[in-house]
Parts: C-alpha cells; structure tokens; sequence
C-alpha cells in the first residue's frame, strides 16, 4: 500500500440535547417502561454519551401502544414522560412488525457510574407523531421508502446532528457544506448517498477537522465483491495516513476482506468481510491501538502505531495500491458517516427493560 487516500470529516458537536416535557403539542403518553443501563466497567461514561439499546417491538404489551412505524415514541429521563427528552435515532427495525430495533440514545448530562452504576431512562408511547415531527426521535436515512413509512423522503427525519458527535448522510446531490476534491479526484457522485465510482491512484474527498483517541468512526454502507485475482482495489476508514486506520480490501477473486492495520508499524491482521451492506467500525481506544468490527461483531485483533494521533476522520476512494489496470465490479456507496463516543474499557453499558406501565 503505496499510498493512503482520505476524506475527512467536520465537526458537528452535540450540545444542549436534552429539552423538557414530552413530545410537545397536544401529545401525551399512553404507556412507558423503564430502561436501566448497568455499567460494568471502572470508569463512567462520558457526557453526551451515545447509549445503543434494541428492543422488541412485536411483543406482547407494546404493539397496542405503537404507531406503524414507531414514530410516537421517545425517551425521558422521567417516568410517564416527565424530566428531560432524550434525543434518540432509530438504526435499524423501525416498524411496530420488526422484532429487533436498534436504537441509539444520548443521554445528555446524564452518566452511568461506574463499578456496577446504573441510570433508569424511560421509554414512552406517545398519543401522537410528534417525537419524530419535532426532532426529538429520528430515523437512519436508509429507513425510508416511496411509500407505507413515515419516512418518505432520504434522511426526512434524520435527527444526526442532536445525536451523534459527528455526521454526514450525503444528503441531496453535492458534497456536504465544506468538503472538496483533493489532488482533482472525481471518481465520485453524490445522490442520497456517497457513491464511488472508480478507482484512482491518488486524490481524496476532505474536510478538516481533528480527533483524538479515545473515539469510534463508523460508516454504513456496502463493499463490491472484486473478481480480479490479487488485492488491488482498497477503500479506507480512518485517522491518519499513517497511523491507525480500517481497510476494506479485496480478498482474491470472489472476495470480500477487511484489514485493521497500523501503517505507520506495518503490521495488519485480515478478516472476512460481508460483502453487502453492513457497519464498519474502526475502534481507537488509544493513541497506539486500534481494531475494527463489521456489524459490532467480533473485534479484530488489535494493531499498534508507532506515533501518536491527533488526525482527521478519513474515509477515501478506492485506489490502485499495485498499479493494476480495471475498475471495481460494482461502485461503493456509503450512506452515512459518524463519530460517536469511546464505552468505558470499551464495554457499551448493558441494558434492560422493564415492564409496560
């Protein structure tokens, strides 16, 4: 790998999250259950931290309370929908039909202890839309279609910017506000969505902003299966050009294969990728380590640098690290990019719910 392209990323910075009441307007709430987060770690989470929790919407004792598309319902610090709302952002199974939903929720000024310390938040049904009307309760852009969702349009009611430290959803048809080509590169378009299009040996999409470890940079969005026969065609998560980042790279042909590797000492351990479209993490815990994780699976095995860090998130172009001739058998798309919060030890708080009251 002769050379690392990147795309680096500007800071949108959570502040004042939390707002009092409910959903607002006329709603009110028919039903909540509490959600007690446990925090096995040493040290406690950090303010504005990012709280990922999944639930059930298809039990018993929820589906009468629930709109379609689970758009009445929001989190408190309260119960019955007293306290402060809580921004949350539904990832995946936004459907009163699903049987598994995502949901990340910051949880403001509040922090879980640590040493066995745990926070109750609640989670309430509202009477009505307005957690999602109102931003206080969003959708991941993915989660839209032409009709039968709340959602009918690209990121309508994505509500990244109260949630996440960082993020871009490539909203609309031009780069986001900030970002430009580097070193003339074009092999890209953007349409609701993040699409490269070819491979270069240089140039990369940027903006500058500056991250320090501990942080997690993720990214959603798919990986083409290459059909060549040697690992020529790369595309990079990362802090630095040489330092640690996450490489999606093909595997030999009919693969699909991802590195975590620390450039800067050479050293990398490879894994299977999943070829579709999936979560890529890359986890920095420290200014020396790093690993990363499809679909919050498995880490890898921890890579080290040799310098410490203080760079941009980066997310490149496809690049011909062996000189080889061709193109990607299908483009890349990535649909959103973020930075969220490092867990205690690296340990995301546990969770559980309580019963309907």
């Amino acid at each position: 790998m002769s050379q690392i392209a990147t795309l680096t990323a500007k800071a949108i910075t959570s502040n004042s999250l939390g707002s009092s009441g409910g959903g607002g307007g006329g709603s009110s709430v028919t039903a909540y259950v509490p959600v007690t987060l446990t925090n096995s770690q040493s040290s406690s989470t950090s303010s504005n931290f990012q709280q990922m929790v999944f639930f059930n919407p298809s039990q018993a004792g929820y589906s009468a309370d629930e709109m379609a598309n689970l758009s009445n319902i929001e989190f408190t610090t309260g119960a019955n929908g007293a306290g402060t709302v809580l921004r949350a952002w539904m990832e995946s199974g936004a459907s009163k039909s699903a049987t598994n939903t995502a949901v990340w929720v910051n949880l403001g000024g509040s922090t879980v202890a640590g040493s066995g310390g745990t926070l109750t938040i609640y989670m309430n049904f509202m009477s009505d839309n307005s957690p999602v009307t109102n931003g206080y309760t969003g959708y991941a852009p993915q989660s839209w279609c032409a009709s039968g969702c709340f959602q009918t349009s690209y990121a309508q009611y994505d509500n990244w910017a109260s949630v996440f430290t960082n993020y871009w959803n490539f909203a609309g048809t031009t780069l986001p506000s900030g970002w430009i080509a580097e070193s003339s590169f074009s092999s890209y378009s953007v349409n609701n969505g993040l699409t490269i299009t070819g491979v270069a040996a240089s140039g990369y999409l940027s903006t500058g902003i500056s991250l320090s470890p501990p942080i997690i940079i993720e990214t959603y969005g798919n990986f083409p299966v290459e059909s060549l026969a040697i690992p020529v065609y790369n595309i990079f998560l990362g802090i630095s050009a040489n330092a640690n980042l996450f490489t999606w790279q093909t595997a030999g042909a009919g693969g699909a294969g991802y590195y975590v590797q620390a450039y800067a000492s050479g050293g990398n351990t490879e894994f299977i990728g999943t070829g579709v479209n999936g979560i890529f993490s890359l986890v920095i815990p420290t200014s020396t380590t790093t690993y990363g994780q499809v679909n919050y699976g498995t880490p890898s095995t921890t890579s080290t640098a040799g310098n410490p860090i203080t760079y941009p998130a980066a997310l490149s172009n496809p690049y011909n690290s062996d000189g080889q001739a061709g193109t990607f058998d299908a483009p890349t798309t990535q649909t959103w990019l973020r930075t969220r919060a490092y867990p205690p030890s690296g340990v995301m708080p546990s969770f559980s719910f309580g019963g309907v009251a």
